[in-house]
């Protein structure tokens, strides 16, 4: 029997670790492929299709001499590729009544963008500036606003689709180290970011400072799964309830359709 794919594991220890049944692998729904998972989590049941990451967009500049650069598009497609695969593994199941949900993970840490915000980028479209420009003649200016421009939109394009869910791996002691710098770095007011020795020096009282908190059993061991879950652009998908992926570290964005812009609604990621 082959083995279960690592980000499948992720999935299942996540799904458990809040409490919940994520199914058997491959569950027979009826159709010719199975997806992923059939999950259940506070009585709702909800279709998973579970996509890994095993290049990163980043592989064909590393070895070279020279400086490389990749486009914005270049960088989001291996997410975009996926989605769309998930995506069509799932459109058997469209109009079944459950909830499909894409989810995707890095667990062998290809290095492949999985932030909130790249994450929007790759399914809605990549990131621009909008400039207003006054007529000739007519005082006022307008700031820069920043938006996404339409080159992707995927999940207009699989009205059917009702989440997409990033699946991340976080340290506690990273999350420590991290609450520590803003502290001390929120203590100097006129820290100076550009001076190279400051900031060396925020780093040094940042290591004084954990390893007395270690010497005190103050920081938490371990890691844990957490989720930022992307609702769907599509009127007509099955809604994702708010009740499910609604862990303590989870986030949740749900798409806007009157701003046309994705709100994080819960979590603070």
């Amino acid at each position: 029997m082959p083995s279960i794919p690592e980000a499948e594991v992720w999935f299942d220890e996540y799904v458990r670790g809040h409490g919940h049944d994520p199914g058997q692998p491959e569950p027979d729904l009826g159709v010719v492929k199975n997806p992923d998972r059939l999950i259940t989590w506070n009585g709702n049941q909800l279709v998973c299709e579970i996509k890994q990451f095993t290049s990163s967009p980043f592989s064909r500049l590393l070895g070279t001499a020279r400086v490389g650069a990749l486009n914005v598009s270049e960088v989001l497609n291996p997410v975009r590729r996926k989605v769309g695969r998930a995506a069509e593994q799932l459109k058997p199941l469209a109009g079944s009544g459950w909830p499909l949900v894409i989810v995707l993970a890095d667990p062998i840490g290809v290095g492949v963008p999985l932030s909130t915000q790249e994450i929007i980028w790759a399914l809605y479209g990549d990131p621009v500036i909008r400039l207003t420009i006054p007529e000739e003649g007519v005082d006022g200016s307008h700031p820069p606003e920043h938006s996404v421009g339409r080159n992707s939109r995927l999940l207009r394009n699989h009205q059917y689709v009702s989440a997409v869910v990033a699946l991340r791996r976080g340290s506690h002691r990273r999350d420590w180290q991290t609450a520590c710098w803003e502290r001390l770095k929120v203590a100097q007011p006129n820290l100076d970011l550009t001076d190279f020795n400051a900031i060396a020096r925020l780093g040094d009282a940042v290591d004084q400072a954990e390893a007395a908190a270690l010497a005190n059993n103050e920081i938490e061991e371990g890691h844990y799964l957490c989720a930022d879950v992307f609702t769907a652009t599509s009127e007509t998908a099955v809604a994702l309830p708010r009740n499910v992926f609604d862990g303590p570290r989870d986030t949740r964005w749900d798409y806007i359709a009157e701003t046309e812009q994705y709100t994080r609604t819960r979590g603070n990621g």
